[in-house]
């Protein structure tokens, strides 16, 4: 097994749409709700830091996989997303360095009457999401798969940067949030 080392560097803003169980208090309207539960969306660690949770990490590098569509070289017409989704772990978050109380506020109407969230419904619901226009963060994934060369998964991380991004209107949605580059990468063998 191998210990990969990861730069990453926001180049758009990041922001997350995590569901957060609330309901409104005694006199106090659905806006004022959102108002106090906003930053919620967002993961923390036990500490109060900010992150990118691990399955965050794993989920964008098989999506960049599907994404990309490319064949192992001389395996046929298997691809890489297999190898990525079975030969890839995360366990630990990317913490960001900032805490809930760093988070900005960007208040949009979104689609849907409340609790449905459809699309052309033609309902709109005002909801508050956190966002951070500056971030960065070291990830630690682990490669179980000798076929995953250093060199294949550096190019599926970049491609997770620029062609899925993370969180919520990331690019693989249709937005441009959670696009990043990525910096020093460094992949050693370690203990199992």
């Amino acid at each position: 097994m191998r210990k990969a080392t990861v730069e990453v560097t926001g180049v758009s803003p990041l922001s997350w749409s995590r569901y957060v169980d609330a309901d409104t208090l005694e006199g106090e309207t659905k806006k004022d709700m959102e108002g106090r539960v906003w930053r919620e969306r967002f993961h923390v660690n036990d500490e109060g830091n900010v992150v990118i949770p691990p399955m965050a990490i794993k989920n964008g590098l098989v999506d960049a996989a599907k994404y990309m569509g490319e064949k192992i070289p001389g395996k046929g017409n298997k691809t890489w997303t297999g190898k990525i989704e079975a030969g890839i772990l995360a366990f630990t978050p990317i913490d960001l360095g900032v805490t809930r109380d760093d988070l900005e506020p960007l208040w949009l109407p979104v689609p849907g009457s409340p609790g449905k969230g459809k699309r052309g419904t033609g309902a709109r619901v005002l909801k508050c999401f956190p966002q951070l226009s500056k971030w960065s963060g070291v990830a630690e994934i682990y490669i179980v798969d000798d076929v995953i060369t250093a060199q294949v998964f550096e190019h599926y991380m970049q491609t997770l940067g620029r062609f899925v991004g993370w969180g919520r209107f990331r690019i693989a949605n249709g937005g441009y949030y959670g696009r990043f580059d990525v910096g020093n990468v460094t992949v050693e063998q370690c203990s199992t």
